[in-house]
């Protein structure tokens, strides 16, 4: 049971740090960060 909850955490945690430097790429004014923000879009899909 801990190693599942475990995972789940981690997961979780995975998770909300993609959704979050994907959200700070995209308010970036730098041109290469929206790069980022794709590549954690994709990443995001497909964790889904």
């Amino acid at each position: 049971h801990l190693d599942i909850h475990r995972m789940i955490i981690f997961s979780v945690s995975v998770h909300l740090l993609i959704v979050f430097w994907g959200y700070q790429s995209h308010m970036g004014p730098i041109n290469g960060t929206n790069d980022v923000g794709d590549m954690s879009k994709g990443i995001e899909i497909t964790l889904h």
